[in-house]
């Protein structure tokens, strides 16, 4: 189940004080991002309640969606899912899907980490109006390369292995733009749940787990 836009998100995405710890380029790994948040004048109990406070904002069903909730660590980590979209056309009714990741965030005084990773696509089966059935393109692992995200084709494993056109358009016209999004409006309404602010609707991941 999709659950709606969270309103005013624009003015969160805009606020200062996001800061991504450097990530190995190599193509090959998985992705993940991590943004160290600061708020002044919380502390790290605090922060870590109003991240449990998010969770259920943030998720129809946060009971459901949060895998670790560790109050001596101050830590929290749950999966979420999102509808994949696909603007490729070569392929597309097959990629349509799901992309599924996970976030933690943990906090001390002063500020709040944030770690998204374990990314991973499920595409759909295609049955055609004449009943022929194509099977689901599933990109599986995303990876950090820009234009190498997945390895859903490099079907010998070879690690010097380069895209061809239409992978690396996948990647860069699909994949990241989606992923991005997702992540800033996730980002702005945490950012908004840390500061106390009151943010009405939900967050656009489905809860389907």
């Amino acid at each position: 189940m999709r659950t709606p836009l969270f309103a005013l998100l624009t003015a969160v995405l805009t606020s200062p004080g996001y800061g991504q710890e450097p990530v190995p380029p190599n193509r090959n790994t998985p992705y993940e991002r991590v943004e160290v948040v600061e708020v002044e004048g919380k502390t790290s109990d605090e922060l870590y309640k109003a991240a449990k406070r998010w969770f259920v904002d943030a998720f129809k069903d946060a009971a459901s969606v949060i895998q670790l909730d560790d109050a001596n660590a101050h830590t929290v980590v749950g999966k979420g899912n999102f509808r994949y979209k696909t603007y490729v056309h070569a392929s597309s009714g097959m990629r349509k899907g799901t992309m599924r990741f996970s976030v933690e965030i943990s906090t001390k005084d002063g500020r709040y980490r944030v770690r998204f990773y374990d990314f991973v696509h499920e595409g759909s089966r295609l049955v055609t109006s004449g009943g022929a059935v194509a099977s689901a393109i599933n990109l599986g692992v995303i990876l950090s390369g820009q234009d190498y995200c997945t390895g859903h084709y490099n079907r010998r494993n070879k690690p010097d292995y380069e895209p061809s056109k239409h992978e690396a358009k996948v990647c860069v016209e699909e994949v990241w733009p989606q992923i991005h999004t997702y992540e800033e409006l996730m980002l702005g309404t945490m950012r908004a749940a840390m500061e106390g602010q009151v943010l009405p609707g939900k967050q656009p991941v489905d809860t389907d787990w």
